[in-house]
């Protein structure tokens, strides 16, 4: 599998605004992380733009640049009331199935607002939203397997965990579930320290160290393997991974 862009871009024949794409080369098939444009552009929360009412309503799709189908997979299992802002992802082929994967997501949720559920919608999202500016996003990692030619797949588990999923920036993940690796873009999630880094990261992406945290998904706590890391050199493992 190989990473092809990063960023936010559109691509016409699906409509969407998609984060990653990843190529699984066997295949030719696409792998996107997606949104809306309308909505994609109104919460970003590496650029501090928090619009609840914008956040929770993106997917994954595959793409065939040769009969130029998109299928946009639905999230069999997953039931976060939340929905799905992704960003960045990995897809990894199992070791026993070439065709069957296990993707890695990052989540970018906006905080958990527990309200009276007979308030409108857009109180929640407005209080959501203001609660995203002030503390940040409430971030976690989807891991979901997938069968290639599916129009679904299944949700497996989400790791959440304010001391180690803080600001995540993109995730590296091992075959059939064993664990992942990601980054985390920023210190923390809101604040001074963290807008500083933001200056920094804008002035030169390619110097921006960013810290590289494993977990394994038999494990219930998070070890730190490697404090820093080069950003240049984190993009070159992912070039680089067959």
């Amino acid at each position: 599998m190989y990473i092809l862009a990063v960023g936010t871009w559109t691509l016409v024949d699906c409509g969407c605004d998609f984060s990653e794409i990843i190529l699984h080369e066997p295949s030719g098939v696409l792998f996107l992380s997606c949104a809306p444009p309308a909505q994609r552009s109104q919460w970003l929360p590496y650029t501090d733009i928090y619009n609840a009412s914008a956040a929770g309503i993106g997917y994954i799709a595959t793409y065939d640049p040769c009969s130029k189908k998109v299928t946009k997979l639905t999230a069999s299992g997953f039931k976060s009331p939340r929905g799905l802002s992704p960003f960045c992802m990995d897809v990894v082929p199992s070791k026993h199935n070439p065709l069957e994967f296990t993707i890695y997501l990052i989540n970018m949720r906006p905080p958990l607002v527990n309200l009276d559920k007979n308030l409108p919608p857009g109180i929640r999202d407005e209080i959501a939203s203001a609660r995203a500016k002030k503390e940040g996003p409430d971030s976690s990692i989807e891991v979901f397997r997938h069968a290639l030619g599916s129009d679904s797949m299944q949700h497996v588990a989400t790791w959440e965990d304010e001391d180690a999923v803080i600001f995540p920036s993109d995730v590296v993940g091992l075959p059939d579930m064993e664990g992942f690796w990601f980054t985390n873009a920023y210190p923390c999630k809101a604040g001074g320290v963290s807008h500083s880094f933001r200056v920094f990261s804008t002035a030169g992406a390619d110097q921006l160290t960013l810290e590289i945290v494993k977990l394994s998904l038999g494990a219930s706590s998070t070890k730190p393997v490697l404090n820093w890391v080069l950003r240049s050199r984190w993009m070159q493992i992912r070039r680089n991974r067959a």
